[in-house]
């Protein structure tokens, strides 16, 4: 009987019963654990395992399988989960991302605790308050048997001291994803080659590769280093053992020299980015043709020269091409789409000095989707053959040499979302057969020569959100069906010849607009400094996929224009009330009617440009319903009466009402109260300000090594003066701009302190007496603003020392001084 009695109770202790019992009681012990427990509802013992939040269960609904507890935020310590939620005994996923799990894995690996037996996929990403080392992750590792993916990406490790130490326990790992996290150092890495697919994109691993770069990958299958700090060159043998190899990125590193003559090597490649490295060279594409089955080809942003090589077409399951950002010249070999049955889906050459035309046989292939040539050298007609291309869905072509016609038959393109050809010499109008690409999103035709009325038919293209028709030979009215366009934010039809009235149903859509309009591509929008007989209009937005800015300056526009101001973001536009355009050019037509008082409906109007027409009568009060108005031009105009005292809510950074007829007093209230001379009476050519605004965070940030050259490396002849926080360097960008950059003292802390200060209150600030932050540049070690230079020296010179013969200020100018001081005090403060 003692026997028996034994053999029942091991019966009992091994069925899903049991198990489910201890697993409950750890789930339990988790629940106590929690900080933020109501995000457990009301489960507590006795309701069972498969009733916890994010339970799911197998065997008739008995046994706990899988627990998925993602975004919830829990504020729980890494020790409780390791001794709870890891040690269920029959789970198999566990998913804790992003659910705010905090301490150390290094708590969670001691005492030489078990997890359980079937635990596969433990999911800890985006916890940024998860700590530990790589060699914690090695510990973690050892005390999960039958692990197979592990995703720490998104926290807060770091690397250690002997972390390539001792046995490799990750050769069993199928993915291991350290992604976005502090790991640093120096040839650390090799000892992870065991896992199937290792991905350490985003951390802070520097120097070169080390030969070899790991132990032993023979089984490794996808590599991801991208956007790290490694260096130098890729020598032979840094990966020729990873034969394996599938997907390799390296992308975003310090990476230079020429090809990696080991990645020819690697005939089971699928996917190679190199992109936003420093290699240069001629693009081997002897060494391309051994990777038969290479889908993906990105080597942007580089620096590879020579002709784009004719043997790529021989790349059957070639699906993406990106060499943009590079400096590849010659032709568009005919030979990259060679015949019908290619399966090229992308076709990224922008931003290089590519010649002679676009081949017609880029039609033969039939799967392309996007096709970018802009800012190259080349000339000729556009293809009519594109047109046959009924998957296509972007073609940018902006800041070339074409000429001719738009073909009638690129309509035939009926999936087009994008058109921008901006920036040519097309002629003649725009074909009407576009009316039957009803994708079409963003249209840009601006700087070219074409010519008759802008056709109504645009206002059926319902999905239109841009439409840029600027600087062209366009006449008569502005069609009043613009107005039916259901999602147009951005309307440019500066630069023409068009006549008439404003029709105010450009407003029709204003508070039907809906939430979420997307273009999905990142934009740059390049403010004009000045208008004038050459540069007119407010700016120029353009798609910027694929292009450096410094490549900008190769515009002749930007040239004629002096765009020092750039801002930059992607094409999407939230709108959560009572949507409306945002963008609104007319300026320099012969537009002669009253400005509609209905354009003051346009609630998330930013920038309204009128200015250089024959518009007349009483600027409409109801304009001071744009409530988000920044930018306001009515200038050069035949404006006449007061302007409205609704202009004194707006937060106005700029307004221009120069060369009209206006008269009476100028608001003292709000934005309008920083205007010169707002005491006195209007009078023509007056009634101007200009204040700039800027908001840093839209910007590309100024690198270090622009900063260093532009004041010879922070040369004492080039400092204009220091202080508590740190110095002020006179210098000059490689845009020609003239700056004045501070560099902070690192050393004191409240010098860190008043620099996040100081650019979150100038970002917002919007006055004539306060200056405006041109740019930033910020990382660990160095910290500095860039800002307008001011010529005429600074305050103290000018109260108490003669310059250049004149004589210090005067009671008066002193007065004035102490008054605008105190205007721009008074403004931050309220």
């Amino acid at each position: 009987m003692g026997s028996a009695l034994w053999l029942a109770v091991l019966v009992l202790l091994v069925t899903p019963g049991a198990a489910d019992d201890d697993d409950e009681q750890l789930l339990v012990r988790f629940k106590a654990a929690v900080r933020n427990r109501g995000e457990l509802g009301g489960w507590s013992r006795g309701h069972g395992v498969c009733r916890f939040p994010g339970a799911a269960c197998a065997s008739g609904g008995k046994t706990l399988v899988s627990l998925s507890l993602a975004g919830v935020q829990f504020d729980v310590d890494f020790r409780d989960v390791a001794s709870t939620l890891l040690r269920l005994a029959s789970v198999e996923v566990v998913s804790l991302r992003d659910a705010n799990v905090s301490g150390s894995l290094a708590n969670g690996s001691d005492g030489g605790w078990k997890c359980g037996q079937k635990l596969a996929e433990p999911d800890l990403s985006g916890n940024s308050q998860l700590r530990g080392s790589v060699a914690d992750v090695r510990a973690l590792s050892g005390a999960c048997d039958g692990l197979r993916d592990l995703n720490l990406s998104g926290n807060a490790l770091v690397g250690g001291k002997g972390d390539g130490g001792g046995r490799n326990i990750f050769t069993s790992l199928y993915v291991l994803d350290l992604s976005h996290n502090d790991i640093a150092g120096e040839g650390k890495i090799g000892w992870m080659g065991g896992v199937r697919r290792l991905y350490l994109a985003g951390n802070v691993i520097s120097g070169p590769l080390p030969v070899p770069a790991f132990s032993n990958c023979s089984r490794m299958e996808s590599l991801d280093l991208s956007g790290n700090e490694i260096s130098g060159e890729v020598l032979p043998g840094a990966l020729s053992g990873c034969t394996a190899l599938v997907s390799l990125n390296l992308s975003g590193n310090h990476l230079k020299g020429i090809f990696p003559p080991d990645i020819a090597r690697l005939a089971s490649l699928s996917y190679l980015n190199l992109s936003d490295n420093a290699f240069s060279g001629e693009l081997p594409g002897h060494a391309l043709i051994g990777l038969p089955h290479l889908s993906l080809l990105s080597l942007s942003f580089n620096y590879f020269n020579g002709s784009v090589p004719d043997s790529l077409g021989a790349l059957a399951e070639l699906r993406m091409l990106d060499v943009s950002s590079n400096a590849l010249t010659g032709a568009i070999p005919p030979s990259l789409c060679p015949s019908t049955g290619s399966k090229l889906e992308v076709l990224y050459l922008q931003n290089n000095y590519l010649t002679s035309g676009i081949p017609p046989t880029i039609s033969n292939c039939e799967s392309l989707h996007s096709l970018d040539l802009s800012l190259n050298y080349i000339n000729g007609s556009i293809p009519t053959t594109i047109g046959s291309l009924t998957q296509l869905r972007n073609l940018i072509l902006w800041e070339n040499q074409l000429d001719g016609e738009i073909p009638a038959s690129l309509p035939g393109a009926r999936q087009l979302e994008d058109l921008i050809l901006d920036y040519n010499g097309l002629t003649s109008n725009i074909p009407s057969e576009f009316v039957n690409c009803k994708n079409l999103k963003w249209i840009a035709l601006g700087s070219n020569q074409l010519s008759g009325p802008v056709p109504a038919w645009l206002g059926r293209l319902d999905n239109l959100a841009i439409l840029k028709l600027s600087s062209n030979n366009f006449s008569g009215p502005i069609p009043p069906e613009l107005g039916d366009c259901k999602k147009l934010v951005w309307l440019d039809l500066n630069d023409n010849k068009l006549s008439g009235s404003i029709p105010p149903q450009l407003a029709k859509q204003s508070g039907k607009l809906p939430v979420g309009i997307s273009l999905g591509r990142p934009f740059v929008y390049l403010r004009n400094d000045q208008q004038n007989s050459k540069c007119r209009g407010s700016g120029s937005v353009l798609a910027i996929v694929g292009i450096r800015s410094q490549a900008l300056t190769r515009m002749a526009s930007k040239k004629l224009c002096n765009s020092t101001r750039m801002y930059m973001g992607s094409t999407e536009v939230m709108l959560n009330r009572n949507g409306s355009m945002i963008f609104l050019d007319l300026s320099f037509n012969q537009l002669d009617s009253n400005i509609p008082k209905e354009l003051g409906n346009m609630f998330y109007l930013m920038i309204l440009n009128l200015g250089h027409n024959f518009l007349s009568g009483a600027i409409p009060a109801k304009l001071g319903g744009s409530k988000k108005l920044a930018v306001l031009d009515l200038s050069h105009n035949q404006l006449e009466g007061p302007i409205p005292s609704s202009f004194s809510i707006l937060s106005l950074s700029e307004i221009n009402l120069s060369y009209n007829r206006l008269n009476g007093s100028i608001s003292e209230q709000g934005s309008l109260a920083t205007f010169p001379g707002s005491q006195n009476k209007l009078k023509r050519g007056s009634a101007r300000v200009s204040i700039d605004l800027e908001d840093p965070v839209n910007h590309q940030l100024i690198s270090h090594i622009e900063l260093v050259r532009a004041t010879d490396n922070f040369s004492d002849d080039n400092m204009l003066g220091s202080g508590g926080f740190g110095k002020v360097f006179k210098g000059q960008l490689s845009s020609g701009l003239v700056v004045a950059v501070k560099v902070l003292d690192m050393q004191s802390e409240r010098a860190i302190t008043s620099f996040d200060v100081e650019c979150r209150v100038l970002r917002m600030a919007r006055h004539r007496n306060l200056i405006r932050i041109i740019n930033t540049c910020s990382n660990t070690d160095f910290r500095a603003l860039v800002l307008p230079y001011m010529p005429n020296g600074n305050l103290e010179t000018l109260l108490h020392y003669s310059q250049g013969g004149e004589r210090p200020f005067g009671f008066i100018e002193r007065l004035h001084v102490m008054l605008d001081v105190a205007m721009a005090m008074n403004y931050l403060h309220h």
